[in-house]
C-alpha cells in the first residue's frame, strides 16, 4: 500500500504542515527527504513556510528555506 505523503485535511494542512505547527523537527526533515511537496498551502494559503515562520521554530525555519531554495532548482 502507498501512502500519499502530501494527502491534505480538511483545513488543506499536510503532515508536513503539522509536522511544522507541533514543533517536529525530525520528522519534518524526514518528510521531506521522501519528497513531502513543500510548496502546498493549506486552505488559508499558508505555505510551509509561512507555517515555519508563524511559529517562530528557527532550526525548523531554516530546513524549510533549505528545501524551498533546492526545490526552486528542479
Amino acid at each position: 500500500m502507498n501512502a500519499n505523503i502530501d494527502a491534505q485535511d480538511r483545513d488543506g494542512k499536510t503532515a508536513l504542515h503539522n509536522c511544522i505547527l507541533h514543533g517536529h523537527y525530525d520528522l519534518c526533515r524526514f518528510l521531506l527527504e521522501n519528497n513531502a511537496n513543500v510548496n502546498l498551502k493549506t486552505n488559508n494559503g499558508h505555505s510551509a513556510l509561512v507555517l515555519s515562520e508563524s511559529v517562530g521554530n528557527q532550526k525548523i525555519q531554516k530546513l524549510i528555506k533549505e528545501f524551498v531554495n533546492h526545490s526552486k532548482t528542479w
